[in-house]
């Protein structure tokens, strides 16, 4: 059986010693400000990947989501 160990002090998960991916790093690419130029590009994406990172918690928990 697979072991999923979270550490806490990095905030990373690893999955039988090999180190996952972030949501954040996932995502990262789904919007990008590359002027710098509109700031609420930032503050909207870091806003939807709170959303994200919420819902992948519950749903990690058996909450429903619908």
């Amino acid at each position: 059986m697979s072991k999923l160990h979270f550490d806490e002090a990095t905030h990373t998960y690893t999955l039988d010693e090999e180190k996952l991916p972030s949501v954040t790093h996932l995502i990262r690419y789904l919007d990008v400000d590359v002027d710098k130029s509109r700031p609420w590009i930032r503050d909207e994406a870091a806003e939807r990947g709170t959303i994200i990172h919420n819902l992948c918690a519950m749903v990690d928990y058996g909450e429903d989501i619908s």
